[in-house]
């Protein structure tokens, strides 16, 4: 299983790291420095700033002690999120560890800069005056598409912002980005969770050891197990906060 998941993540990387090169080396040359210093300031107000870090006292939920908390848990956590102790247990030496964490970041890197630089195109689209006309257009179609959700509105405008800037070809290869980024994370968590509840719960409270083939069937029904809930979940739980924030919430349960 394991094997299989560190093959289709690895193809996952590849082809995202491409798409992102794209995304990047598109909106870099599209939206200006200066665009984007101007978008900054106008989309700041006392107290919530895009531009001063020491201005956000009074955001409501990315404030000082979101960062702080964000920043603990980056060094409290490090190599230790278990959705990832696979990974760290499958190289064959430790010089390939090593260099698997390093190349990795090479990936990281380039994701987070995309992740970096779509907000801050979808910001110029929607705050700045020479995107006014596509800002109305993107409103209208949030207000028709969610009349009567404030959170979905807020949370689709830079999906749909996005839509009116990227040209066709990289629209679809974002889409595609995203599909890979839904499997990548579900066949890991699926496999990690439903190891975990086997290892940590299950074998813990049995006084006598499994064999290999009852590790086999518990480890099958645990992961289908996870499944079952996560879709049930994903069904009937309703997201109304910033899905960062829920990710947030939920990395801090397992901590």
């Amino acid at each position: 299983g394991q094997i299989t998941i560190i093959v289709a993540d690895f193809w996952q990387g590849m082809f995202s790291l491409v798409v992102f090169f794209g995304i990047v080396t598109f909106l870099w040359f599209t939206f200006s420095w200066t665009t984007l210093s101007e978008t900054l300031a106008l989309a700041s107000k006392p107290g919530v700033s895009f531009i001063n870090p020491l201005d956000i006292g009074e955001a409501e939920d990315f404030n000082y002690f979101f960062f702080l908390v964000g920043g603990f848990f980056t060094l409290y956590t490090y190599m230790s999120w278990q959705g990832n102790q696979g990974y760290y247990c499958s190289a064959s030496t430790p010089h390939e560890a090593k260099m698997a964490k390093i190349v990795g970041g090479f990936r990281g890197g380039m994701i987070t800069l995309g992740l970096t630089l779509i907000p801050l195109a979808a910001l110029a689209i929607m705050f700045h005056p020479d995107y006014h006309d596509i800002a109305v257009s993107v409103t209208h179609q949030l207000n028709v598409a969610y009349p009567d959700n404030e959170s979905l509105r807020t949370q689709m405008t830079v999906p749909v912002a996005l839509s009116h800037v990227l040209p066709m070809g990289l629209i679809g290869g974002f889409t595609a980005a995203m599909l890979a980024f839904f499997i990548s994370t579900n066949n890991t968590y699926l496999h990690s969770w439903g190891s975990i509840l086997v290892q940590d719960v299950i074998m813990p409270l049995r006084k006598k050891p499994l064999t290999a083939s009852q590790h086999i069937r518990y480890l099958r029904f645990s992961i289908f197990g996870v499944a079952i809930f996560i879709f049930f979940f994903g069904l009937y739980f309703p997201l109304e906060d910033y899905i960062y924030m829920f990710l947030t919430i939920t990395g801090a349960i397992y901590t």
